[in-house]
């Protein structure tokens, strides 16, 4: 497993902090996170910068301004098509039986 030094981490954690909110005001930017960079579906075990998007398009469809950099700082910067929303984050479960639970009856009161 790769591990990566706390100043590595400090830097890239830093690094990212000051990108993130701008690059997040971008159109069709999901997230943007530390991990390790993908390469034609093989992890790396390289620290980068991965930036989310709705849906990657060719270099040549993009200006300049819509490009992302290779590296900010010496951080590679990946960029990964991926869309997050609700049904991924509950792992599809069914949010309208949450009210029907919360008014059953628990004897006892399970601990824990």
């Amino acid at each position: 497993m790769t591990t990566f030094s706390p100043e590595q981490m400090a830097h890239a954690t830093a690094v990212l902090n000051s990108i993130r909110s701008e690059w997040l005001a971008r159109d069709g930017v999901t997230a943007v996170d530390l991990g390790f960079k993908w390469s034609q579906g093989l992890m790396t075990g390289k620290l980068s910068i991965r930036v989310h998007v709705a849906q990657k398009l060719p270099e040549a469809q993009l200006t300049d301004a819509e490009m992302f950099p290779e590296e900010v700082e010496g951080i590679p910067i990946d960029v990964i098509e991926a869309e997050y929303g609700l049904q991924q984050l509950t792992g599809g479960a069914q949010l309208e039986a949450a009210p029907e639970a919360r008014k059953a009856r628990y004897d006892p009161i399970p601990l824990g």
